[in-house]
């Protein structure tokens, strides 16, 4: 009797880590679960024609950290003005201009590509655990001196 007893409880605690093992994996898995998204757009040029191969450049807000005159101390920047970008991936367009960033942490991020001959574009956009931030068709502009 006492045996079965053993037999039985060792068998539960099997079943209960391997529950455990799938409930673990399935939250680890779910990118609500986790604080991430992702972003995804589509890159032309001014006559629409889709850049493909084109870097993509994903870029996080960050607090700038300034010193004051003289002083080896830092202290925490403040106000808007006080925002620093920090790279955080890059990314190629396909063939037909389109690009993602997944697993990106919630949180405010600025999109960014450029090249001299062709135009650059700049977009801000906040992911959201869970989900896609779909920034649709963007459009480089050519900067004229």
């Amino acid at each position: 009797m006492q045996r079965s007893s053993i037999v039985f409880t060792c068998v539960l605690l099997v079943i209960g880590l391997s529950l455990c093992g799938i409930t673990r994996t399935a939250v680890a898995d779910d990118p609500k679960a986790t604080g991430v998204g992702s972003i995804t757009g589509v890159v032309t040029d001014d006559a629409d024609k889709p850049m493909a191969n084109f870097a993509i450049k994903l870029n996080a807000f960050t607090p700038a950290v300034q010193r004051g005159p003289g002083s080896s101390k830092k202290k925490q920047a403040t106000g808007p003005e006080m925002l620093a970008e920090k790279l955080v991936a890059t990314v190629t367009t396909d063939a037909k201009g389109k690009f993602t960033f997944s697993n990106v942490k919630a949180g405010g991020y600025t999109v960014a590509a450029g090249s001299p001959n062709v135009g650059v574009m700049y977009q801000d956009v906040t992911v959201e655990a869970g989900k896609t931030a779909d920034l649709g068709t963007v459009k480089l502009v050519k900067i004229t001196p």
